[in-house]
């Protein structure tokens, strides 16, 4: 009788230890995407756009990550970066393992943690906010588009924090049907996204494809 009863307190003990796990992770990236949004916001509210993707340049891709843009001159170990460098070059190489990559991981991907990959990844290219904003068609992407999807959760992307490199539009609906709709399992309530208006929200809320391709358009 003790014995059955103590491994149903270990069972029931190993299930709150993995929710209380699984919530941590969750709070965690929420507040990696919240601290992102503040961070885009603040870029925007000083330059009056966002800063350019791939999506954005018709020549070449550029040479700086959105995601190194928002952080200067806050972050305490970019002053190395050189922004007349690629990426990858030796010198701006060393920023990729730094410590302000943490903020673009989630830290339920490990792995991409300890390699300096991103989680993160803006949405680009025709159509969608974050080209409207860059192009100026949209001014006020908080007022005018509140509700709609800038930078969604892609666990396992291979794309250095420091990469300039995204998901278009296209990709990204690609990836909500493979995906069963990003109701990934290591968040009860799915994968996470960043709105224009600075909210994170998760990928349960939305019930198909069609909404998600909605969200992540600029035009209804």
């Amino acid at each position: 009788m003790l014995f059955g009863t103590l491994l149903v307190c270990a069972a029931v003990l190993a299930i709150l230890w993995q929710r209380a796990r699984e919530e941590s992770r969750t709070s965690a990236c929420e507040g990696n995407l919240f601290c992102i949004g503040s961070l885009l916001r603040a870029y925007h509210a000083k330059h009056g756009t966002y800063p350019p993707s791939s999506g954005e340049r018709a020549t070449a891709a550029p040479v700086v990550s959105w995601r190194v843009m928002i952080l200067l001159p806050t972050g305490p170990d970019l002053n190395g970066y050189d922004l007349g460098q690629a990426w990858n070059s030796p010198q701006n190489e060393q920023i990729i393992l730094g410590p302000n990559g943490k903020l673009f991981s989630c830290h339920g991907d490990p792995d991409a943690r300890t390699a300096g990959r991103t989680t993160y990844l803006a949405i680009v290219g025709k159509g969608t906010v974050w080209s409207e904003v860059c192009l100026g068609h949209i001014r006020s992407p908080d007022k005018e588009v509140p509700q709609k999807i800038v930078v969604i959760e892609v666990p396992h992307s291979g794309v250095y924090w420091t990469e300039p490199r995204d998901i278009s539009a296209d990709e990204a609906i690609m990836l909500f049907r493979r995906e069963n709709g990003l109701k990934d399992g290591r968040h009860r309530r799915g994968l996470h996204y960043l709105t224009a208006d600075g909210s994170v929200h998760s990928f349960d809320e939305i019930g198909n494809v069609e909404e998600f391709a909605n969200l992540i358009r600029a035009a209804e």
